[in-house]
């Protein structure tokens, strides 16, 4: 069996200008980066429109969680860093 791999690609119903293609740039370069680190998913590719990950399984829908968060709520120090 081969390693499992997450294909992440922007909405085609986005417009994509400079700004957008410049910000996945940079995401991408902090990720070849940061490699090193256990906490950073390793990167394989990535072009102005998509990236290629390491599979990361498990871990919190952060889109999820915020929306379950009542209003005004704050997070704890550990709550936060498990969300980073």
């Amino acid at each position: 069996e081969g390693e499992a791999l997450a294909y992440k690609t922007m909405r085609m119903d986005r417009i994509f200008g400079n700004f957008i293609i410049n910000k996945h740039r940079i995401d991408a370069i902090i990720y070849d980066r940061m490699t090193k680190s256990r906490h950073i998913m390793d990167i394989y590719g990535y072009c102005a429109f998509s990236g290629l990950f390491e599979y990361a399984d498990g871990g919190y829908n952060l889109e999820d969680y915020l929306f379950e968060m009542k209003e005004g709520a704050s997070l704890s120090k550990i709550e936060r860093m498990k969300l980073a």
